[in-house]
């Protein structure tokens, strides 16, 4: 893995100043995890082109306390330019990444090639990160033959012109190769706000993605995003305004379902897994149904849901238009008193089901109960690192999370072996590299 760069223009030789190396004495170093090479190739007045190297030590990397289980052993970070690139080169373009050069205003024709890069982004958010900086931007797509590189994304070769000196170029690199590749090889920590800062000053408080690049340089931590912000002298007005405008997940949930029920003509409900009756709540107040059903297995729910149902009916409590009726049901049985109802709704309920069995409640709901319309919602897997909680499940009472990928080939199967349409939905606030909270499928069985 490498940085090749060519500068060309007046008094170009001196970049070698900038990077501290004579361009007669190749710079050859041993570092933690492997061997560093800087290397001038061609050196004029007006015309230089070299490189800086890494050469992986694959057992070193592994011995990284930074590594856990069997990622230790089945990972990119021997072929991909990452954070352990960037910390192990430092030392041999450091004078580049120095405050003694933050005023440098001498101007080059530059072009940067770099690679591989192996990120889980599209063409079109490399290409709005790098080209608001005036970088023209060419991206080459690399075949891996190792798969679980093919896995963590698209392997990328990346060009980039512009003219510019020679140290923005290397600093906008320190900031975006991580967020490209979205890997930390360390604890992040607050000395991550300092680097950002300092890589970032004077560029990146105007980026038209700064909220996208410090959540996922500083792995989506609130609290070192808020440092940066205030650090770099965002003015309020640009700042991401998510915690204020965040609505209550749960309401957005029920008035998704509710507005998809109005939107499809339904009169007719089956909601199941009720719990506590709060989608139910609103159910009994929807002036356009006419029967509503809310079924749990379990006693304890249920008789939360009589005693909340008698409170409704007091004076002061809201409307009861529609008299549901209450009755202990599982997924895992047939119930005759369920078959063909126009309408199922299962609002974060498979989730709490065993992966093993999810198949053949799919199946039970689909083929036995043959509902005209599904509607089922369950969590984003995906959206936990927005929430700072990696491979951790959002609920103790959690069996399973699926990614957008999962959750999409899930339903298509079932939707094709049982004869429904369906359209997938995401709920809450959207992250451009995360997507949702909640993925929401919409099944409506196909007229035979």
């Amino acid at each position: 893995m490498q940085i090749t760069f060519s500068i060309q223009g007046e008094k170009a030789d001196l970049v070698s100043y900038f990077f501290g190396k004579h361009p007669d004495h190749p710079y050859h170093r041993d570092t933690e995890f492997g061997i560093v090479e800087f290397k001038f190739i061609e050196y004029t007045d007006a015309f230089v082109k070299g490189f800086v190297a890494f050469h992986a030590n694959g057992l070193a990397m592994t011995q990284d306390s930074g590594y856990r289980g069997l990622e230790q052993y089945i990972t990119d970070r021997e072929f991909s330019l990452s954070t352990i690139f960037l910390t192990s080169i430092r030392n041999s373009i450091g004078h580049v990444l120095s405050p003694d050069y933050d005023n440098i205003d001498r101007l080059y024709n530059v072009t940067l090639e770099f690679g591989p890069v192996s990120t889980k982004l599209s063409d079109e958010t490399v290409q709005e990160l790098l080209t608001p900086l005036g970088y023209e931007v060419s991206i080459e797509h690399i075949q891996s033959h190792y798969g679980f590189v093919s896995d963590s994304g698209q392997v990328m070769a990346m060009t980039l012109t512009k003219e510019t000196d020679i140290v923005s170029v290397f600093r906008h690199l320190y900031v975006l190769i991580p967020v490209m590749d979205n890997y930390k090889h360390h604890r992040i920590a607050t000395n991550e706000v300092e680097k950002l800062v300092r890589y970032g000053s004077g560029w990146l408080e105007s980026h038209p993605l700064l909220d996208f690049i410090l959540k996922r340089y500083l792995r989506y931590k609130a609290n070192l995003i808020e440092s940066t912000v205030q650090q770099l002298g965002v003015p309020a007005a640009q700042q991401g305004t998510d915690s204020a405008l965040k609505s209550a997940l749960n309401d957005l949930r029920y008035e998704t379902f509710l507005r998809e029920i109005q939107k499809l003509g339904v009169q007719q409900v089956v909601d199941m897994g009720a719990g506590e009756g709060k989608l139910l709540r609103l159910l009994v107040q929807n002036q356009n149904l006419t029967e509503i059903i809310a079924t749990d297995p379990a006693e304890q729910a249920l008789t939360s849901i009589h005693y909340r149902l008698a409170e409704w009916h007091k004076d002061g409590s809201g409307t009861v238009l529609v008299e549901p009726k209450i009755l202990q049901s599982s997924l895992f049985y047939r119930d005759e008193r369920l078959v063909d109802k126009e309408c199922i709704l299962l609002c974060e309920v498979i989730e709490h089901i065993d992966r093993s069995r999810i198949d053949e409640t799919m199946n039970l709901l689909l083929t036995f109960y043959h509902p005209r319309v599904l509607l089922l919602s369950t969590p984003n897997r995906e959206y936990n690192e927005v929430y700072g909680m990696g491979s951790e499940l959002r609920h103790r009472d959690h069996r399973f999370e699926m990614s957008r990928q999962e959750f999409h080939d899930w339903i298509r199967m079932h939707s094709e072996q049982s004869g429904y349409a369906y359209e997938i939905k995401g709920i809450g606030d959207m992250d451009r590299d995360c997507g949702q909270p909640t993925q929401m499928a919409v099944l409506i069985r196909e007229v035979n």
